[in-house]
């Protein structure tokens, strides 16, 4: 049996959620069953790239041990020159979630 994450709701924050607010539970498809390309456009991205950036994925996986490709997108509608990862799954939004946590308690 595979190890799960319990994710508190103190971790996911408004910002976790900022893209996400317009969709159900049922509209994030489970892992492996999804057009990246799509469900972004569905989410309202504007500018975004399915490419992630190597150094930041294997980041990623060094603090969580989840990999994010397929389940996050890399994008630049922020504010953030660079872009930023955005999950585009519930799967994704939750590694984000843990990830951004991980990385503010390194601060």
């Amino acid at each position: 049996m595979e190890e799960l994450y319990v994710v508190p709701e103190y971790v996911l924050s408004e910002s976790d959620l900022k893209y996400h607010n317009k969709l159900k539970k049922e509209d994030y498809p489970a892992y492996g069953k999804i057009n990246v390309n799509k469900q972004g456009e569905r989410l309202g991205l504007k500018t975004f790239d399915v490419a992630l950036p190597q150094k930041w994925v294997d980041s990623v996986i060094a603090e969580t041990g989840i990999n994010p490709c397929g389940v996050v997108v890399w994008c630049y509608d922020n504010s953030k020159c660079f872009g930023e990862g955005v999950g585009i799954t519930g799967e994704g939004i939750i590694l984000m979630a843990i990830y951004n946590h991980i990385r503010e308690k390194q601060r």
